[in-house]
């Protein structure tokens, strides 16, 4: 069974990677630097989520 998180994330996923995709091959240099901006962003929250959960599932018994 999917979480909310995972939900959200699949929902949300294909819209940033259009938006990056967009940025990256039509806009301005400012507009590539937001979207890497938002790309590390992303970046730093799943691989905070990922080691979380894994802290957690290391304290289970």
């Amino acid at each position: 069974m999917k979480t909310k998180r995972a939900r959200y994330w699949a929902r949300v996923r294909t819209v940033l990677e259009h938006y990056y995709a967009f940025a990256f091959s039509e806009g301005t240099e400012a507009s590539q630097v937001k979207a890497y901006e938002v790309y590390l962003a992303t970046k730093a929250l799943l691989l905070s989520e990922t080691g979380q959960l894994r802290a957690r599932l290391a304290r289970k018994p």
